[in-house]
C-alpha cells in the first residue's frame, strides 16, 4: 500500500494511526509525510518505508541488484490478533480506491484468531527487516574493525519498560 492512495479504507486506517491509544505497525513503498513514521516518546506509529532501505548489505551478503517496482508487496491489515475478535484482510487490493473501482481488486476477510497470529507474526518480521536496513549504520568498517558487543550496563533494557515507547506497548502486546 502507498499512503498517497485514497478511498475510506485508506483513510479509517490513518485516523486509526493518528490515534495514540492504538498500536500500529506497518510498512509501505512511499511514505508521504501523510502517516508519520514512529518517533521516540511514541507508543505507536511505526511505519517504515521500504524504498528507503539501504541496498547496500553488510558482509556476507552482497549488494542488491536495483529493479524498478515495489520493494514488497505483502497486502494486509491485522487487527485485534490476540483476542477473539481477531481480523485479517488481505487480497489483491492495494487498500485504494482506484484499485476498486478500475482492477477489479478483491479483498478478503479472515475471522481466524491462529491466522490473524500468523499475519501479526509476518508483520512484525518484515517491519522488523525493514526498519533495521532502513536505520543500520552505512559503513560497516573494515574486516579487522574490533567487534561490536551488547551492552552489558542494563541500560539497553529500560525502553521496554516505558509507557511511553512503542517497544513497552509491543512487549505487553505480545506477552
Amino acid at each position: 500500500m502507498g499512503d498517497t492512495s485514497t478511498g475510506t479504507l485508506i483513510r479509517a486506517l490513518r485516523d486509526l494511526h493518528k490515534n495514540d491509544s492504538i498500536y500500529t505497525y506497518g510498512v509501505t513503498d512511499n511514505s508521504s509525510g501523510d502517516i508519520s513514521l514512529y518517533k521516540p516518546g511514541r507508543k505507536n506509529g511505526l511505519l517504515i518505508d521500504a524504498k528507503q532501505a539501504k541496498r547496500e548489505l553488510p558482509p556476507p551478503f552482497k549488494t542488491e541488484a536495483s529493479l524498478p517496482g515495489h520493494a514488497i508487496h505483502h497486502k494486509f491489515v491485522i487487527t485485534n490478533f490476540n483476542r477473539s475478535t481477531a481480523r485479517v484482510w488481505c487480497g489483491s487490493s492495494n487498500l485504494a480506491l482506484g484499485g476498486e473501482k478500475e482492477n477489479g481488486d478483491n479483498l478478503i476477510c479472515i475471522k481466524d484468531q491462529d491466522v490473524a497470529t500468523a499475519f501479526a507474526i509476518e508483520a512484525m518480521r518484515l517491519t522488523d527487516h525493514y526498519n533495521y536496513r532502513s536505520v543500520r549504520e552505512p559503513d560497516i568498517g573494515p574486516p579487522n574493525q574490533e567487534p561490536k558487543k551488547l551492552d552489558d550496563t542494563g541500560a539497553w533494557v529500560n525502553k521496554f519498560f516505558d509507557p511511553d515507547d512503542i517497544r513497552f506497548v509491543e512487549r505487553e502486546v505480545l506477552a
